[in-house]
């Protein structure tokens, strides 16, 4: 949902998926507020319109929607919901979950069989913490609520889908959570052979022990330039 203030009034739009068509349309509503309780109104009257455009359509379920399709599309609505922070780290959430299972996956065919395996896959093969990939499945339900109000699908397959226990490390020592410098080097000089254009974020993370997250997020705007002509910013590790 987005809106545009004209004179004093705020007009609210969603887009939506006509089912006949296949072509992207939108609803709106004017409301003299763009307060937080007015954008929860908005959006419920906006689903409200939504829902009886496309009500004779709810049995018909439009097939040959494929995982990419859905991202793309619920990614445009999300970007707009959200801070941009939380927008780019559930951007690294999907990225991570479509390691595991193929993007071209039609949602016709995904099963809780599928999205079991694939969470397994996670924890286990790729060593992902339970935590980490309970946040990646909640990622996925709302992507997928938003399949099924578009009709792409009728049931949500995460309903029957549990993730494996995992035997939690917190016994881990704290120093063994840190590189040592011979691996701290080892780190820069892939990095360098790899992609040299990422050795400056990599840089940063390590002199200032900000959150990747945190650093992504940053704009122009939070960059406050300074004249050190003297100044030597090799790292020394």
């Amino acid at each position: 949902m987005y809106f545009q203030k004209r004179n004093d009034v705020y007009r609210y739009y969603e887009r939506y998926i006509d089912p006949y068509t296949q072509k992207r349309k939108t609803v709106s509503i004017t409301l003299s507020s763009n307060s937080k309780q007015a954008q929860n109104k908005a959006m419920r009257l906006l689903n409200e319109k939504i829902r009886n455009k496309t009500a004779l359509a709810n049995d018909n379920i439009i097939e040959g929607k494929t995982l990419a399709n859905l991202f793309d599309e619920w990614f445009l609505i999300y970007k707009q919901q959200v801070r941009r922070t939380t927008y780019l780290a559930t951007v690294a959430n999907i990225q991570t979950l479509l390691g595991v299972i193929n993007k071209d996956t039609l949602l016709s065919q995904l099963d809780s069989s599928i999205l079991s395996r694939s969470f397994d896959e996670l924890l286990f093969k790729h060593d992902l913490s339970s935590k980490y990939v309970s946040i990646i499945k909640s990622k996925l339900n709302q992507a997928i609520k938003f399949a099924i109000k578009q009709n792409y699908l009728k049931d949500n397959p995460l309903d029957k889908v549990e993730l494996s226990p995992k035997k939690s490390n917190h016994g881990t020592k704290i120093k063994d959570k840190f590189l040592e410098k011979d691996e701290l080097t080892k780190l820069f000089d892939y990095i360098q052979k790899k992609h040299p254009n990422y050795v400056p974020i990599f840089q940063w993370l390590y002199l200032t022990g900000m959150r990747a997250g945190e650093a992504l997020a940053l704009d122009m705007d939070d960059i406050e330039y300074i004249n050190c002509s003297t100044c030597n910013w090799n790292i020394r590790i």
